[in-house]
């Protein structure tokens, strides 16, 4: 199935931009590995085991002093002093060619040099431990020591580390096995200190913390290389997504402003007007969960490119304006709209509890011109709800509504409830008809919706509150609900309560015929509209989160101060 809109964008749209800025970080694959990192971890080990055999092969020197007589395979080192002298200046040479040549090729290979050349010097040493006299122990050889030191130090992949681990942990019992088949060539297995079989115990026993700690080096390599995919991932998911998002045709995207389901909304700016604008863009999450349903990704991107289409057509000043549409390279739509300041009616109610009748009404008096306009060109909005009408300021002018998301409106979303197919909408502010069968639904359907906002924010809660989604359908389709002025705690103007009771009628029949007849009631109420406004300028301008755009400051009228709260 195929990711991209099933519609080319149009000549002028604009496109994704990948750039990358000045500071960035390049991209890297996820299995790279930088020469520096290689070099630091090689010289690094390499310093550190030259460090090992100096500082140990001046205390056998001592002890020999010290010591008449001590035998220095007790400690685990070979007796030639020449020979410790040897991977002493090895090790030092191995560290500085790798922090003079930083290349990954070359340290690695010179790391393994060493370690291999270290498990054949020390191996001999260990084999001579077995075979004589001392009693064998769990004791860790220095074979294991450097096996540690070359797993932590080394950042390497970990079929590289599996190499050095099964040399060493062979490279003993081989020689063992090779002593024991020449003995019995030449026959001379009568010299040997102990049995075949007894060798083998004690190999057992004394290779253990060797292998043990392969084991660990490996789980170290192992781990280390995971989360370093998993780091490398991350940064590349991030620098992607900067790529795409620092620049999205002529608007420059600086914070996100929130994520639904379906999209996400940035703010943004126009790079050569200056001009500050919200941008809808479709998000790749939800694309790809889309895919695993056959014809639900084409479906959804019908419907945001629908919902940006048929907001442009309209011209109320209570309908958000949308400024441009466009395509990303990767088949994500956007579109570029007006950004709004203020709240919608869900959070400020929830904040600030019920509103006054003389502010509602005037509130949906301007809802009803945006319908209205939508109505008159053949459009019902379909999912009018709190969460989608937007309380801002525009101007000089204080507590303009915007209506958003058209994104249900115009085409046929579904057939009936009754065929179990999903319902597209708002369950507590959903008109009968659209529950039953969406072909019924006209602008008187969009009217019911307004009903039910009007309740909310006269009331504080919904028409039907306290029930789960299937029992509000079930109530918006044969219950008839109370009389506003029954449950409202605040006096209501007959006529208005009137209005809104008959908004909520079951048969659209019963309902004002349309929005504009809506607004005409409302306006013969006669209501005085507040003077003090939610939202003031004065405070606005001292409160530095909103000149930053972080917040809004919402004031509290008096007239809604006695415990008012749903």
């Amino acid at each position: 199935m195929s990711t991209t809109a099933p519609i080319p964008p149009s000549k002028g749209a604009t496109q994704v931009i990948h750039r990358k800025s000045p500071g960035s970080t390049p991209r890297t694959g996820g299995r790279g590995l930088r020469p520096f990192d290689i070099s630091l971890g090689v010289s690094r080990f390499a310093a550190i085991v030259g460090g090992i055999l100096a500082l140990t092969l001046l205390g056998m020197e001592l002890s020999r002093l010290w010591f008449t007589g001590l035998r220095n395979d007790l400690h685990g080192m070979p007796e030639d002093d020449l020979l410790l002298e040897g991977m002493i200046f090895l090790a030092l040479a191995t560290a500085l060619l790798a922090g003079i040549r930083a290349r990954t090729r070359e340290s690695l290979a010179a790391a393994s040099v060493l370690f291999l050349l270290l498990t054949l010097v020390f191996a001999p040493t260990q084999l001579g431990l077995l075979t004589g006299p001392a009693p064998v122990n769990l004791r860790p050889s220095w074979t294991a020591v450097f096996l540690l030191l070359f797993a932590l130090l080394v950042p390497a992949p970990t079929w590289f580390h599996t190499l050095p681990v099964v040399f060493a942990g062979l490279c003993t019992p081989v020689w063992l096995a090779v002593l024991i088949l020449s003995a019995r060539f030449n026959g001379t297995t009568h010299s040997l200190r102990y049995s075949p079989p007894t060798l083998g115990r004690r190999v057992l026993i004394n290779m253990q913390p060797t292998w043990t700690c392969g084991i660990v080096g490996l789980g170290i390599a192992f781990y280390r290389q995971r989360e370093r995919r998993r780091w490398l991932s991350m940064v590349a998911q991030l620098n992607d997504a900067q790529g795409q998002l620092k620049q999205l045709g002529s608007y420059r995207l600086e914070r996100r402003l929130g994520q639904g389901g379906m999209g996400e909304v940035w703010q943004a700016t126009h790079q050569v007007l200056a001009r500050p604008a919200a941008i809808k863009l479709m998000n790749p999450n939800f694309l790809q969960t889309q895919l695993e349903h056959d014809g639900a990704l084409e479906r959804y991107l019908r419907r945001f490119q629908q919902e940006a289409k048929l907001t442009a057509r309209l011209t109320s000043p209570y309908t958000v304006q949308v400024y441009d549409y466009g395509q990303t390279d990767d088949g994500r739509l956007y579109y570029v709209m007006e950004l709004l300041h203020g709240i919608d009616f869900s959070a400020l109610v929830r904040r600030l509890g019920i509103q006054p009748q003389e502010r509602v009404a005037a509130w949906l008096i301007q809802i009803c011109d945006s319908l209205g306009e939508a109505h008159s060109l053949g459009l019902v909005h379909r999912d009018i709800k709190p969460a989608n009408l937007f309380l801002c300021r525009q101007g000089v002018r204080q507590e303009v509504v915007k209506v958003l998301d058209f994104g249900l409106a115009g085409a046929r979303i579904r057939s009936t409830l009754e065929k179990g197919e999903p319902i597209t909408g708002s369950p507590h502010f959903m008109a009968p008809e659209q529950i039953r069968d969406d072909h019924e639904v006209d602008g008187r359907s969009d009217l019911y919706a307004l009903g039910c906002v009007a309740w909310y924010l006269l009331v504080g809660d919904y028409v039907f509150p306290g029930l789960g989604e299937d029992k509000v359908l079930a109530s918006h389709l044969a219950d008839r609900p109370n009389q506003i002025q029954t449950v409202c705690r605040q006096p209501l103007d007959p006529h208005f309560a009137d209005l809104v009771n008959r908004l909520l009628a079951k048969d659209p029949n019963d309902r004002p015929s349309s929005a504009g007849g809506v607004a005409d009631e409302l306006l013969a109420l006669g209501f005085q509209a507040p003077t003090n406004c939610l939202l003031v300028p004065e405070l606005m301008e001292l409160d530095n989160d909103f000149l930053a755009e972080k917040t809004l400051i919402v004031v509290h009228s008096p007239e809604l101060s006695a415990g008012h709260s749903p």
